[in-house]
C-alpha cells in the first residue's frame, strides 16, 4: 500500500453569509455592552471543516489524502462528496446520535470574518489507532478540532516519529500557556496566521528564533500580503498571487496548507512549495465556498509560470 497524507481536523457544514459593509463601522469604541444586528445579502451552505477543506485541495493537486475526523448522523451527503473526489473517509468516526459540526461564517467587504462554531459530534473522544497503520502515512497534519484530541495526536505523532504539521488555527486561544509550549516538541512544521503567531508567542514568551531552534519550519500567513516560511538559517517571503476577482476568503488558509503538504511530501524546494500554496489559495479566493474551485494541471502550471516566472518542477507531479 502506498503512503498517503493523513489529515486530522474538523469536518463541518459551513453556513457562509456575506455582509456588504465593514464590521469596523458597526462597533463604537468605549461603549459598554453590545446588542448588534446586521443584515446579510447572501447565504450558502457548503461542505467545510479544516480537514475536509485541506483534503479537497490536495486532490486538486493530484494527491489521495486520508481523513481522520469526527462526524454526525447528517454526514452522508458530505461523505458522498468526499468519496466522489477520491478522498478516503474510512477512518472518519461517525456518531449517529449527534449532528456534524456546523460553522456560521459572516464575511464583510474587506475580508474580515465573524465565525460561530457548533462543535456537534466533534466533542466525542475517539482513538484513530495510528500505530496500526503508521507505515502508510507519508505526512500527517493536525489542524483545528477538539483541543484535547489535537494534543493527543501531537503526542502520538511525536512518539511514533511521523513527520507532521501542527496547525492550531483559531483554537489557539483555548490552549493553556503550558500546552502551547508543547507545540514545539516534534512537529516538522508549525503554521499560524499573524494573530495566531502573536498569541502563541505571548503565551510562551518565545521569539521566532527560539521557536526555530526546535521546529524546522515556521510558517506565518499574512493575508493579502503573502506569507513567510522560516527556517533556522533562512527566511522566504512568498508573494501573493494577483486575484482575478475575489469572491470570499473562507478556506483560503486551508488551501494554502494543502499546497504546503503537497510540496513537503514531494520533496520540493521550500520556496516552490510556498508558491504552490499561494497559488492554490488564490483559486479558493476566486470561488465562493471552500470546495468549489477547480483547475486542470495544465492551467495551474501555466498560471504558476506566469506569476512566478519559472516552471513547476517535474517532481511536483503537476
Amino acid at each position: 500500500m502506498s503512503k498517503k497524507i493523513h489529515l486530522a481536523g474538523s469536518l463541518a457544514y459551513d453556513h457562509i453569509l456575506y455582509y456588504p459593509g465593514n464590521f469596523a463601522d458597526l462597533i463604537s469604541s468605549g461603549e459598554e455592552g453590545m446588542n448588534l444586528s446586521i443584515n446579510v445579502s447572501d447565504k450558502t451552505v457548503q461542505f467545510g471543516g479544516t480537514a475536509g477543506n485541506i483534503a479537497y485541495n490536495l486532490t486538486l493537486l493530484g494527491d489521495q489524502p486520508v481523513l481522520m475526523g469526527v462526524a454526525g448522523k447528517d454526514f452522508h451527503e458530505y461523505k458522498e462528496w468526499l468519496n466522489k473526489n477520491s478522498i478516503d473517509t474510512d477512518k472518519v468516526k461517525v456518531f449517529e446520535n449527534e449532528f456534524t459540526a456546523t460553522a456560521y461564517i459572516t464575511s464583510d467587504n474587506v475580508g474580515n470574518q465573524i465565525i460561530s462554531f457548533y462543535k456537534g459530534a466533534s466533542v466525542n473522544d475517539v482513538d484513530f489507532g495510528m500505530k496500526n497503520y503508521q507505515e502508510n502515512i507519508s505526512y500527517f497534519s493536525i489542524s483545528p478540532d477538539k483541543k484535547e484530541r489535537m494534543l493527543a495526536l501531537l503526542h502520538e505523532a511525536r512518539f511514533l516519529g511521523i513527520p507532521f504539521m501542527f496547525d492550531p488555527g483559531q483554537v489557539i486561544t483555548e490552549f493553556t500557556d503550558l500546552e502551547c509550549l508543547s507545540f514545539i516538541e516534534g512537529p516538522t512544521v508549525l503554521i499560524f496566521n499573524q494573530f495566531e503567531l502573536k498569541t502563541f508567542m505571548k503565551k510562551t514568551n518565545l521569539t521566532r528564533e527560539q521557536i526555530l531552534e526546535k521546529v524546522p519550519l515556521l510558517i506565518e500567513t499574512l493575508r493579502e500580503t503573502g506569507s513567510l516560511i522560516m527556517t533556522k538559517n533562512d527566511k522566504h517571503y512568498i508573494k501573493p498571487v494577483m486575484v482575478s476577482k475575489a469572491q470570499e476568503p473562507t478556506g483560503c488558509g486551508d488551501a494554502y496548507r494543502a499546497g504546503i503538504l503537497h510540496g513537503l511530501t514531494k520533496g520540493l524546494d521550500i520556496k516552490v512549495t510556498g508558491q504552490i500554496a499561494s497559488l492554490i489559495a488564490t483559486y479558493n479566493l476566486e470561488s465562493k465556498g471552500t470546495q468549489n474551485h477547480k483547475f486542470t494541471k495544465e492551467e495551474f502550471k501555466k498560471r504558476y509560470a506566469d506569476v512566478f516566472g519559472d516552471d513547476i518542477p517535474v517532481e511536483a507531479g503537476l
